[in-house]
Parts: C-alpha cells; sequence; structure tokens
C-alpha cells in the first residue's frame, strides 16, 4: 500500500509543476521536481536519505538556479544529517477508506465547498492559502494559469462562508491506484476551530470515492494529525525531509 500512497504523494508535486511551467524529470534511483517557486518545499528530489549521487544533482541544479529544495525520503530513519543539514520533523503519511455516502454528509455549519473552476477561482483559492499558512500571496501565484484547472484528477477546493474563501483543500486521483490524496488544506486564521478544515478535507475524500478511489491519503504536520486521526486516518509511515532554504553553489 505503501506504493500507492507515495505514487499519489507523488503526483501532486508533479502536477505542480506542470501547473507552473516548471519541469520534473526521473533520476537513476529517483525523481527531480522544479516548480520555480521560490520554496524549499516546492523544488524537490525524491530518492532515499542515502542515496547520495541524486540529492549532489539537486544541490548543483538547484544551486545553479538560486532556488531553496527540499529532499523527501521514505528512508532509511537512520539518516538524520544530510549534507551537514538536520531532518526537519517526521511528515506522518496517514491513510483511511474513501467512503463517500459517509464524507458527502459531512459539513460545517455556514460553509459552501465548491470546486475552482476558473483562474479567477484559483487567484481566490492562492489568496486564502497565502493567508492560511503565513506565504506572501504572490510565492504562489505562479499556479494561477489555465493549467491548474484543465485536468479533473487535480482539483482545488474554496469553502465559502458568508461569500469569501475561508478554507481551501486540493485533491488529486490517482486512478490506477485507487487513491485520493488530499493537499493544501488551510483555514484562515480568524476561521479556524470551527470544522471547516475537516468540511473541505471531507469533500475531497468523498469526490474522490466518487471517482472510484478506495483509499484516502495525506500527509499531516505533527499539530494536524490528531485533527486527522479523529476523521479516521491512521498513520502508516513517515516522510523524512530535509530543506536547504538558501541554495548555495558551494554545496554542489
Amino acid at each position: 500500500m505503501l506504493r500507492e500512497l507515495h505514487t499519489n504523494h507523488l503526483s501532486f508535486w508533479l502536477h505542480l509543476a506542470r501547473c507552473t511551467s516548471g519541469t520534473y524529470w526521473k533520476l537513476p534511483r529517483g525523481v527531480m521536481v522544479d516548480t520555480g517557486i521560490d520554496g524549499a518545499a516546492y523544488n524537490q528530489v525524491h530518492c532515499r536519505a542515502d542515496d547520495e549521487e541524486s540529492i549532489a544533482e539537486a544541490a548543483g541544479y538547484f544551486g545553479k538556479r538560486g532556488l531553496p529544495w527540499r529532499v523527501v525520503s521514505s528512508g532509511p530513519a537512520s539518516v538524520t544529517t544530510v549534507r551537514g543539514v538536520e531532518r526537519e520533523p517526521l511528515y506522518p503519511i496517514m491513510s483511511r477508506d474513501a467512503v463517500a455516502s459517509e464524507d458527502a454528509a459531512v459539513r460545517a455549519d455556514g460553509l459552501v465547498v465548491e470546486v475552482a473552476r476558473t483562474v479567477d477561482d484559483v487567484q481566490e483559492f492562492v489568496d486564502c492559502a497565502a493567508d492560511s499558512f503565513g506565504y506572501e500571496p504572490k510565492l504562489l501565484e505562479a499556479i494561477c494559469g489555465p493549467e491548474t484547472v484543465a485536468d479533473e484528477r487535480f482539483q482545488l477546493y474554496l469553502g465559502r462562508s458568508e461569500g469569501r474563501v475561508v478554507a481551501v483543500a486540493a485533491g488529486v486521483s490517482v486512478p490506477k491506484d485507487r487513491t485520493i490524496g488530499v493537499y493544501f488544506v488551510g483555514v484562515r486564521p480568524e476561521s479556524r476551530n470551527r470544522g471547516f478544515g475537516r468540511s473541505v478535507t471531507a469533500r475531497v475524500i468523498g469526490d474522490g470515492a466518487a471517482g472510484g478511489a478506495v483509499t484516502a491519503v495525506l500527509q499531516a504536520t505533527p499539530a494536524g494529525v490528531p485533527v486527522y486521526t479523529g476523521m479516521g486516518f491512521a498513520p502508516v509511515g513517515d516522510y523524512l525531509l530535509w530543506d536547504f532554504p538558501h541554495a548555495d553553489p558551494s554545496h554542489a
């Protein structure tokens, strides 16, 4: 099952690269993803933590481009330091059954959840996500193009309360693995603790199940684990992360 969950996670990042007119390519033992977004989480090498060749290639590539970047690995867990950088807190992988009938009934009071259909909708998604995550909106504006709404396997969700987008989420469907992935869940600070994050997450799962997914997957921050546990998710593994926030050609 972990293979299918990893596939979904990587599919999200590959699609984000397509949306931002970025690029990605296979390495002998990994995958590189360049979205061009100026944030370490958005430019990645997916490989084993002890794959020095792939990590060196990423360091050289992103260093020359002046982009921060991240190593994403499922192991080995014994590796704690990569190129002098200490590992980030564990990034739990969680899953649960995708059940349409159950999730369709989950609604937070006053919240209307819809799918982004236009570039203007995507801009609203970006504005809410930036506020939710404490980003500058310009960091995410690279996704505000027609490519973002062109692929039905990649959906952005808007949760509106009194007409304003206050919660967001993204969903990625991988039909061959029958998985629905939940990503980018965010709620504006002043709208938290009202069940809005749970509601947009449930909508993603319900739509995925209606499309044939049998398993829902997400990657939770440590703070988010109790919320998702309450929704029936259970930890099945961890991603190991190393962030290189200041691209330095001397690391190449």
